[in-house]
């Protein structure tokens, strides 16, 4: 996959482990954040307005709880903050490049802890 590849040389760039990639980081990091905000207002939509189609795996057996459902929605209008914060970064002129890198860096290493990837 094409995008994954880019998130993971810039991020291995970001890193200092590819001296060669450095110099393109901030533009891969640019462009996997202007698809990753409508990714993301997609699916946080998803989680608030349709939670049972967002997550079946929650509860097979019948529909979710209230509790599972507030959960999500919860965490739905977290991922439409962090939409909207990259939404900011792509299109205000007012983010410089390095503020950029420090939002992407910040996503990250937030996405690696919720996926358990540094575990």
């Amino acid at each position: 996959s094409h995008a994954m590849s880019a998130s993971f040389r810039a991020a291995l760039a970001l890193r200092g482990g590819d001296n060669a990639n450095a110099a393109s980081a901030p533009s891969i990091l640019f462009r996997v954040m202007k698809v990753h905000r409508f990714i993301a207002l997609f699916y946080g939509l998803v989680l608030i307005f349709a939670p049972d189609q967002a997550a079946p795996g929650v509860d097979i057996d019948g529909p979710k709880s209230m509790g599972e459902t507030l959960a999500l929605r919860g965490w739905g209008s977290f991922i439409l903050g962090v939409a909207y914060i990259v939404h900011s970064a792509v299109t205000n002129d007012g983010f410089s490049e390095s503020a950029r890198v420090e939002i992407a860096k910040g996503l990250f290493g937030t996405f690696v802890v919720a996926t358990g990837a540094g575990v």
